[in-house]
């Protein structure tokens, strides 16, 4: 029997285990660079981020000896599978001790969690997707990530292969120093006079006076031209704004070039600071005052991260991109820059891979998405997952008793999703459709609400939930049939015999408060 517990992450405690669980994990080690703590807060999905207006997470813990050893995060990513017109699942936020039974355990709950989606195709690392952190590094555990790049221990790589993961695709970060700009002018300048004379473009810095405006419109080349992008999912408009809003305040214009057309950018390039020596100093926390500890005194930080190059898809053939890239040479050797990593770079991704080892940069790092299209060797397919009742051995639920009626969306959720808590264990329950339950709660749309009244109760251990029930008036139906009965209904629980006679009782108040017998 495994010592290894894993429990999805569902209170405020826990999620302060999963968020601060890195610290401890990578102590000693001189390379890895604390998260920002607000940033990976929102990301993970405990406090509000727009990726989350339409995806969902879940996160886990695992647990051995009262000890967090690990933690993973399941992702349900709407966008890609609408996308891609598949039935795909992803994971991110992944650490782990080196121990493969904790692997196996949180790879297993991210499989059993996207099963009760009808999902049984993984992939990851992506925290939580394309756009943001993405893969697992694979090479080059020398040197300390850039800003925005990902870090971990070299056995990661052991732990997932030996579940069954196999690479999907590898991006590389490819580096240059400040003496290799002279080549790469050289090289470039014919080919940029070139572009810049037929396309009749105007290659500018970003300018302050309309700096947002600038990096909104970056923000919209970014998601269209990336449409023929591997695994690419465009950004919503609301993640637009929030991307935008954090940009203006880490991008500096001085290290951003544009490509411009008819007075409209076609194309864009910039470099970012890497702040990651910063970010080290306030150990992630941006206030009270760490945000000015990151972001006073820019230009004393020589090494940047070229984060992007984006041009439309109608120009990217054209040489373009490499226009840009000279343009910003002369930027980076007026700012005084020392190191610059051009990162991350998709290997499918022939035009960039190709022209960054013209120019002569060098490859220092590697990092993996991997896929799990079919059940590991030796590992149960996902029927056989819902067997496993070592991932879900939770400790029997304990804490004050209180019953609430829904009123807020996060309630909502626990009460559509307690099923599957209820019946996690059990091979012959079949769950529900999602969607036909969304629709019968749905005020606004379902008929059932024109002529009755419906509504929900939680039963919370703490914050806890143990038990729910339906409660419904329907004067249509006493009409009928000459009656004054009230109903409920969708009642589930665990075995908790006061939360069951509180939920019974929430209901039956609620009805003879409409004037029914309950």
């Amino acid at each position: 029997m495994s010592d290894v517990t894993v429990v999805p992450v569902k209170t405020r405690r826990e999620q302060k285990l999963f968020l601060e669980f890195p610290w401890k994990h990578y102590q000693g080690d001189p390379n890895w660079i604390p998260p920002l703590r607000m940033t990976q807060k929102e990301l993970v999905g405990f406090a509000a981020h727009p990726f989350y207006q339409r995806n969902l997470a879940q996160a886990f813990l695992a647990v051995r000896q009262g000890q967090v050893c690990g933690r993973i995060a399941a992702i349900l990513n709407r966008a890609h599978n609408e996308r891609y017109q598949e039935r795909r699942g992803f994971f991110g936020f992944f650490e782990s001790v080196d121990d493969q039974q904790v692997a196996d355990a949180l790879l297993d709950a991210v499989r059993i969690w996207l099963a009760e989606q009808g999902i049984y195709r993984l992939r990851g690392p992506t925290n939580p997707s394309m756009n943001y952190e993405v893969g697992l590094l694979i090479d080059g555990f020398d040197t300390p990530p850039m800003f925005m790049m990902t870090y971990n221990p070299p056995y990661y790589q052991k732990l997932l292969e030996n579940y069954g993961l196999r690479k999907a695709q590898d991006l590389y970060a490819f580096w240059g120093h400040r003496d290799m700009l002279p080549t790469i002018r050289a090289r470039l300048a014919p080919i940029a006079e070139k572009v810049v004379q037929h396309l009749g473009i105007k290659l500018r810095a970003l300018e302050r006076k309309r700096f947002k405006e600038d990096v909104r419109a970056f923000m919209s080349i970014y998601n269209r031209s990336l449409t023929n992008t591997w695994g690419f999912v465009p950004l919503s408009e609301a993640e637009v704004k929030h991307v935008a809003r954090g940009l203006q305040f880490l991008i500096v214009p001085q290290l951003a070039v544009g490509a411009e057309l008819n007075g409209q950018l076609i194309g864009a390039a910039f470099g970012m600071p890497d702040y990651n020596p910063r970010i080290r100093q306030i150990d992630g926390r941006l206030f009270p005052f760490g945000f000015l500890r990151l972001l006073v005194g820019k230009r004393r930080i020589k090494r940047v991260r070229i984060i992007s190059t984006n041009v439309l898809p109608e120009y990217q053939l054209q040489g373009v991109g490499l226009a840009l890239m000279y343009a910003l040479a002369p930027l980076a050797d007026k700012w005084g820059l020392e190191e610059a990593e051009f990162s991350w770079v998709l290997e499918s991704n022939a035009l960039s891979y190709g022209s960054l080892k013209k120019g002569g940069a060098k490859i220092t790092k590697t990092y993996r998405i991997y896929d799990l299209d079919e059940p590991p060797s030796g590992a149960p397919g996902a029927e056989g997952l819902r067997l496993r009742k070592l991932v879900f051995r939770r400790p029997a639920v304990a804490g004050s008793l209180r019953v609430v009626e829904v009123s807020n969306r996060t309630q909502q959720e626990q009460f559509l999703r307690l099923p599957w808590k209820v019946y996690a264990d059990d091979p012959n329950w079949v769950p529900p459709l999602l969607a036909e339950l969304r629709s019968f709660l749905d005020r606004r749309k379902h008929p059932f609400y024109q002529h009755g009244e419906a509504t929900q109760f939680l039963a919370l251990r703490d914050d806890t939930p143990v038990g729910r029930i339906l409660a419904s008036d329907d004067p249509l139906y006493n009409q009928y049939h000459g009656s004054n009965l009230g109903c409920f209904g969708m009642f589930e629980c665990f075995d908790d015999q006061a939360a069951a006679h509180a939920l019974l009782e929430a209901a039956a108040d609620w009805l003879r408060r409409r004037g029914r017998n309950a």
